[in-house]
C-alpha cells in the first residue's frame, strides 16, 4: 500500500470503520494542538473552515485551503494536510440528516478527493 493509501486507511479508521469492517458510531476527529506530523488545529479555525467547506464549490475551496496550509506550514507532509482537511470537513457531514454509514462514505469520498488533488499538485511542475 502506498503512502497515500495508508493516509486514507488511517482517515477511514479514525471515522469509525475498524480493520475488520465493523462499523461504529460516526465520530469526527477532534482538533489537535499540533505535534510532529500533525498540524495545529484550533476549534475556532476548524469551525471557520467547516463553514467554508460547507458553503459550496468544494473543489476550489479544497485547493485554496491546501495552498494556504502549504504556505503556512511548508514542511507539512501530505498526511497532515489530509487529516487537517478531514477534521474541518467532518462537522459539515455530521450535521447532515443521514445515517452514520452514509456520513462515513461522504467523508471517505472527500478524503479521496483531497488525496487526488494533492497527488495532482505533486505531479505538476
Amino acid at each position: 500500500m502506498g503512502r497515500l493509501g495508508i493516509i486514507l486507511a488511517s482517515a477511514v479508521m479514525a471515522l469509525g470503520v475498524g480493520a475488520c469492517g465493523a462499523r461504529a458510531e460516526f465520530v469526527c476527529p477532534l482538533p489537535q494542538k499540533g505535534s510532529p506530523g500533525v498540524l495545529p488545529e484550533s476549534p475556532e479555525k476548524i469551525k471557520e473552515l467547516s463553514g467554508l467547506l460547507g458553503s459550496g464549490d468544494l473543489d476550489n475551496r479544497i485547493h485554496l485551503i491546501i495552498a494556504n496550509l502549504r504556505r503556512e506550514y511548508p514542511k507539512a507532509d501530505d498526511a497532515a494536510i489530509v487529516n487537517y482537511l478531514v477534521t474541518a470537513y467532518c462537522p459539515v457531514v455530521d450535521a447532515e440528516e443521514i445515517g452514520d454509514e452514509a456520513k462515513t462514505e461522504k467523508v471517505n469520498a472527500f478524503s479521496s478527493e483531497v488525496l487526488r488533488i494533492i497527488a495532482s499538485q505533486s505531479l505538476s511542475p
